[in-house]
């Protein structure tokens, strides 16, 4: 009887043991799945700002290029479609569509990952006066057999391959280097001060470059632009090239800029190539009125 007693009391703590191991799993893969799912939000929340981020900066490449300016308003999506399959980060889709400026301008279909947009509306150039509206879609993974093809659309992009050339990719070293990644580059002004010395109101500004495209830029040229006065010599050499790293920011710093008007509008324009071997322009207006200035719906053309 004893022996039987003591063999249950055995079997009971062995039970009770692996009822505890077992108990002791399951805390650490709920622990470990807790922090998965947190982890994976977070990734999610930073690659969301991300892609919004360079969406953002897409459009405000596009806005100031003359000749997509002019396609745009001509309704032709050519230029615009070819610069976004360049630049779209891999693995994602796009549609472009190009609508009155009081469309709604949707996708007209349903796509379960999350779809990002972004929208610009272009009025006029020197020559043509015919408001539209261009409408951005961004979203991860394929072309959805639901959706209608609108002028242009593209799935994912695959990563370059096979030619002559180098072109630097994070980690890793492509060839063809028309397929390589195209820097995307934003210039604005941050004003320090503004001074009225008698017969000019003065400006003192910093330009500051800013790529998002991990593609580093050597700007060697610019021009400045006075909206009564006209442009200085196109394609000035720089004195000092201005050179923006990957992802990184470039401020020119002690700018000034002049005028004897009330009201007036600058504009900067620079040229370069990025490490690629890509052109690069970019340009941006400064609009200024005695002691207000403002560079959001600001407009030189």
């Amino acid at each position: 009887m004893k022996l039987q007693h003591l063999l249950k009391r055995k079997n009971k703590k062995a039970w009770i043991r692996i009822v505890e191991a077992f108990i002791a799993v399951l805390m650490v893969f709920s622990a470990v799945l807790v922090i998965n799912v947190k982890q994976r939000a977070i990734y999610n929340q930073e690659a969301e700002k991300e892609i919004t981020k360079w969406l953002s900066s897409f459009i405000k490449f596009i806005r100031y290029d003359e000749d997509i300016r002019a396609q745009v308003l001509a309704r032709d999506l050519t230029g615009v479609n070819e610069t976004l399959s360049k630049m779209i980060p891999k693995g994602y889709s796009y549609a472009i569509r190009n609508c009155s400026v009081l469309d709604i301008c949707s996708l007209g279909c349903y796509i379960k990952s999350d779809v990002y947009t972004d929208e610009t509306l272009f009025f006029a150039n020197l020559t043509v006066y015919n408001p539209t509206k261009l409408k951005i879609f961004v979203w991860k993974g394929g072309w959805p057999e639901n959706c209608p093809q609108f002028n242009y659309s593209k799935p994912p992009v695959q990563e370059p391959s096979c030619g002559d050339g180098i072109c630097k990719v994070p980690e890793e070293s492509y060839t063809c280097p028309q397929d390589c990644p195209q820097a995307i580059l934003t210039l604005t002004y941050i004003v320090t001060n503004v001074v009225w010395n008698g017969t000019d109101w003065v400006y003192y500004h910093t330009k500051q470059f800013t790529e998002f495209n991990n593609v580093s830029v050597n700007l060697t040229k610019g021009q400045s632009c006075g909206k009564y006065v006209g442009c200085d010599a196109k394609n000035t050499t720089l004195s000092k090239p201005y050179i923006i790293p990957a992802n990184g920011q470039y401020n020119a710093a002690n700018k000034i800029s002049w005028t004897n008007r009330s009201s007036d509008i600058f504009l900067s324009r620079y040229w370069g190539t990025d490490e690629n071997g890509h052109e690069v322009f970019v340009e941006a207006p400064l609009c200024v009125a005695e002691n207000n200035y403002w560079t959001q719906n600001c407009y030189y053309y």
